[in-house]
């Protein structure tokens, strides 16, 4: 059975893996360094064409936002922080989509609910 305690290092796991799924994929931006791809980066940052394999940027942009609503939603679930103090500084235009927060929150809500039903 899961606790609140496990679902939180659970959480936190994940986003270490995804953060380093980021950090990888930053590396194959510069075209010198795709040719060192495994063909498992290739399945993770690349689409496939007609001629082979295609880097595409816009995989790893969408990683970057998922983390980012990700950090939010767990600082502000598990921890109880207010977003004000995540991020006290983000331009207008740059504003986390709040929609996603909230359904990572109710999402993890809901897997405690099971688990405390289940008791």
């Amino acid at each position: 059975m899961t606790t609140f305690k496990e679902l939180k290092k659970q959480i936190k796991e994940q986003q270490k893996a995804l953060a380093a799924s980021i950090t990888r994929g930053k590396i194959f931006r510069k075209p010198s360094q795709q040719s060192n791809m495994t063909d498992d980066d290739k399945k993770i940052y690349c689409w496939k064409n007609s001629i082979g394999y295609a880097y595409d940027i816009s995989r790893l942009d969408y990683s970057s936002r998922d983390y980012r609503h990700r950090h939010i939603a767990y600082c502000m679930f598990f921890n109880k922080t207010p977003y004000h103090k995540i991020e006290s500084e983000c331009r207008d235009n740059n504003g986390p989509n709040l929609d996603i927060v909230d359904r990572y929150m109710k999402e993890w809500e809901k897997q405690i609910e099971v688990i405390c039903d289940n008791s």
